[in-house]
């Protein structure tokens, strides 16, 4: 299928495909320019997300350790205490 260029010219699909490349390829280098400078904003922004994640990830882990070891009493009660405030010092660390 040919397309016309202004009302002289035709233009072959072999022609189309390699304006369609050279498009393609200039569009990569200026999406580029653009996008170069975003790895520290979306770091920073991801950064902040996952530690407030992380606050209310410790704090549902231990309001749920103070339920069980209100139900639970004994050695089992020890393991979980133990066990909780070990994974809960790991989120401070994200």
């Amino acid at each position: 299928m040919d397309c016309l260029l202004g009302t002289s010219q035709a233009l072959s699909d072999g022609d189309l495909g390699e304006l369609e490349k050279t498009l393609e390829k200039q569009t990569v280098r200026i999406l580029a320019g653009f996008y170069k400078g975003r790895p520290s904003t979306i770091k920073s922004t991801y950064k902040q997300k996952m530690a407030t994640s992380a606050k209310a990830a410790k704090k549902t882990l231990k309001a749920s350790a103070g339920a069980l070891d209100q139900e639970v009493k004994g050695t089992f009660s020890t393991a979980i205490k133990t066990a909780v405030k070990e994974k809960a010092d790991g989120y401070d660390k994200l």
